[in-house]
């Protein structure tokens, strides 16, 4: 309830309201949702509500809206609803869709195919869905947010956002994948995205992120976008990342991998990384770290990556860059993992 009562808070804050006027059916007939024609949002929020047959419902909406350009806002949570088939959103627009913690399992390929050139918002947190979800997905072109946590997802498949018609979802700004069960991030999952800022798949079941896995486009745009990449809470560890991991990210990087099972930072990595921009960096907050000959790079260097790599302490509790260099004397200096 508390999502939807956030939610709500949004949708009715929307800055343009249609100035094509319409009046929803009563909301006897729309039960377990309401309709609020004044600023074109559907919410579906009712406690403890059987199973919301939505199909019924966007049909009765569509029969008032016709073919009037009316964009409404579609919330709903809470209210049991397992599967989207083809026509359960009937012939209505829509800008903004949340469907959230409602058992959702299953949405047809061609669901969102009517409102496909409007919708850029997709909140589906907290259902059953599996990696079939990016078919349908595919159809959205304008979508700049999109919201998968905690759902059965397992594997995020290569050019995951690529539109059926073979272009890209370029206008993504945020994608949301925590809390699933992804085990494999396949080569350029995320490669035509010039405008993403936050990419979330912390708290999965990664352990290890191949060649191509953050394979990013080079073009002009893509340069100036700031990049988040939270990788927090997974099984990764030291060889999890090779050489060719992070070399295509053409891009400013904050790269989070705190609370994993990292004992290390490979020079062979991370270096290349962290100069690749002024701006990378790299938060390693909770993970295992030992401060001996394999952090040496790191320390004799620290003017240049106490400020870029981020939360290193070592098992003994203290910061790496509080060691005196004495310390390090028995490391050959030509050590490189």
């Amino acid at each position: 309830m508390f999502i939807l009562r956030l939610l709500s808070a949004i949708f009715l804050t929307k800055s343009v309201v249609s100035d094509v006027e319409i009046t929803c059916p009563p909301n006897e007939v729309l039960f377990p949702c309401n309709c609020d024609s004044e600023v074109a949002v559907i919410m579906c929020d009712i406690k403890d509500a059987e199973i919301c047959n939505i199909e019924n419902i966007t049909s009765k909406i569509s029969e008032v809206v016709q073919n009037k350009s009316v964009h409404f806002e579609l919330a709903i949570g809470g209210v049991k609803l397992t599967k989207l088939k083809e026509k359960s959103l009937g012939s209505v627009l829509y800008s903004r869709i949340a469907i959230i913690d409602t058992g959702l399992k299953s949405i047809h390929k061609n669901v969102f195919s009517h409102t496909s050139h409007v919708t850029y918002y997709i909140d589906l947190e907290g259902n059953h869905l599996k990696n079939d979800v990016f078919d349908a997905l595919r159809s959205l072109p304008t979508l700049t947010y999109i919201n998968l946590s905690r759902n059965k997802l397992t594997v995020i498949p290569s050019h995951a956002f690529r539109h059926t018609n073979g272009q890209f979802q370029s206008r993504l700004r945020v994608i949301l994948l925590t809390q699933n069960d992804i085990h494999t991030i396949s080569g350029h999952a995320f490669f035509y995205l010039p405008h993403v800022s936050h990419l979330d798949i912390s708290e999965n079941e990664l352990d290890l992120i191949g060649d191509q896995a953050f394979d990013f486009d080079d073009i002009p745009i893509g340069r100036q976008i700031h990049l988040t990449i939270d990788l927090a809470k997974n099984k990764l560890h030291s060889n999890s990342f090779n050489e060719k991991t992070l070399a295509n990210i053409h891009r400013p990087v904050k790269l989070k991998i705190a609370s994993n099972n990292f004992t290390h930072l490979s020079e062979s990595i991370f270096k290349p990384f962290l100069y690749k921009h002024e701006n990378n960096s790299i938060d390693v907050e909770a993970n295992p770290l030992y401060c001996d000959c394999s952090s040496l790079w790191l320390h004799r260097n620290m003017h240049i990556y106490r400020n870029k790599v981020l939360n290193h302490v070592c098992k003994d509790n203290r910061i790496l860059w509080s060691y005196n260099h004495s310390e390090f004397n028995n490391c050959d200096n030509s050590f490189f993992l």
